[in-house]
């Protein structure tokens, strides 16, 4: 009985919550390039998604800024990166703060350019900001087809640069989900309440979605901030991998855990890793995640720690 009532009184709070929130703020639209490939992928590949995030941070690698470097440094810096993603043969990668045409980042399309050298031939590409010369925002990249991707900005106010996410349908091949629904999201940098904002968009964007899920990107935000990942992922019943576990940082200076792989419960957690690779003022994340034969309940991984209901959150 009381599991009953929780089922049906949290999405009620849930959708309430945020239809107050879309009422305020619209996402808007941002997808600029997509270049959709079939790829056929072995079987032996199909029992697990290796997935890995990073901001890219404009190519400029550990300078201090991209627009004190000319455009063959911000090449060597993606070829780098690009050497990176072949070790690690993720099945797909999402990425923050990656340029287009940009004057400060040597004029060309990096998307493009990390796509033809990393091997993941399909790619999808949001232009989150755009202004005076610059555009760059959020990809995905993958071994597999993207399908039906989409792009967003969440609203910018005053001089605050955009952030936004894309979306996509990854069209994996496994037999019990062939689709799984991949996305890359970059979250305001310096204020919680509008990160938690942001979530509530993403949330309403997503709905309550029964196909395998996996979010990753830079929320700016370590778990303790408790408005942002931990609604979000009671409200969207995903899972984190120890959340609390103290040598996962990835922000290179104060080492806080910033950079986030969540996932559905289609899925369970096997390797987690942050890497050591010095490829911008963040450090990439590599996870694989194993498929489950069924979905279990939302939980936290490996620290013996269960979710909160996405409606004691709510309350606060």
């Amino acid at each position: 009985m009381v599991k009953t009532l929780r089922n049906i009184l949290v999405p009620a709070v849930l959708a309430t919550a945020l239809a107050a929130c879309s009422s305020q703020l619209a996402l808007e639209p941002a997808l600029e390039q997509q270049n959709s490939v079939a790829v056929s992928v072995p079987a032996s590949d199909q029992s697990l998604v290796r997935v890995m995030t990073l901001n890219a941070a404009h190519s400029r690698g550990t300078g201090f800024h991209q627009i004190l470097q000319d455009g063959d440094t911000a090449r060597e810096n993606l070829a780098t990166i690009a050497a990176v993603i072949k070790r690690e043969a993720p099945h797909v990668l999402a990425l923050q703060e990656l340029d287009g045409p940009s004057f400060w980042s040597g004029g060309f399309d990096h998307a493009e350019f990390l796509s033809e050298q990393s091997g993941l031939p399909s790619y999808l590409r949001a232009e989150n900001q755009r202004m005076a010369g610059l555009r760059y925002g959020t990809a995905l990249m993958s071994r597999y087809n993207l399908a039906d991707g989409e792009g967003f900005s969440f609203p910018a106010r005053g001089v605050w640069p955009a952030k936004g996410f894309v979306v996509s349908r990854m069209e994996s091949g496994a037999a019990a989900y062939p689709a799984v629904t991949v996305v890359s999201v970059h979250l305001d940098p310096l204020r919680p309440t509008m990160r938690h904002k942001q979530l509530r968009m993403l949330a309403e964007y997503l709905g309550a979605n029964s196909e395998p899920t996996i979010v990753m990107g830079d929320f700016n935000c370590e778990w303790e901030e408790e408005t942002c990942l931990q609604w979000f992922t009671d409200a969207m019943q995903l899972q984190a991998h120890s959340p609390d576990a103290p040598d996962l940082g990835t922000f290179r200076f104060g080492g806080k855990r910033l950079d986030w792989v969540l996932a559905s419960p289609h899925f369970g957690f096997g390797d987690y890793r942050v890497l050591d690779d010095d490829l911008s003022d963040h450090r990439g994340v590599v996870a694989e995640l194993h498929w489950l034969p069924h979905a279990v309940g939302p939980k936290i991984v490996a620290d013996g720690e269960e979710s909160r209901q996405a409606g004691q959150v709510l309350s606060r």
